[in-house]
């Protein structure tokens, strides 16, 4: 038998389990497009909108928004959309001018939490 057909099921093993960890890293729900926009600078938004890859469970997921001096401005929970179940939304109270920070921690409905955060500024 040759070294070559020895390994071979090794290397076919091997490039299996790696698909299989690729595949469970995909299956994550990742941010697609958010409102405000990351670094963006303008008026004072009404709220802040998250959307996402996969659906999301709605009651473990947050939205929390802080200024400058980390002081969070957001008085109510987010809301899941039950229209777009991709979608976050957090409302907003009127926001005085400077820099905010959007942090956001949310669980899809195949149980993944992600998280993460961004920044913008109202002028």
């Amino acid at each position: 038998m040759s070294i070559q057909r020895l390994f071979s099921p090794i290397r076919i093993t091997a490039g299996a389990i790696a698909l299989l960890y690729a595949a469970a890293a995909w299956s994550h729900t990742h941010l697609q497009q958010q409102a405000p926009a990351a670094d963006s600078t303008q008026a004072a938004p009404q709220e802040v909108r998250l959307d996402f890859s996969e659906p999301l469970e709605g009651p473990l997921s947050k939205i929390e928004v802080t200024d400058g001096a980390g002081k969070q401005v957001t008085a109510n929970k987010a809301a899941f959309d039950a229209v777009a179940p991709k979608t976050l939304r957090v409302p907003l109270d009127k926001l005085a001018p400077g820099n905010y920070t959007v942090n956001w921690n949310v669980v899809s409905i195949d149980g993944h939490r992600t998280k993460g955060r961004y920044r913008f500024t109202v002028e």
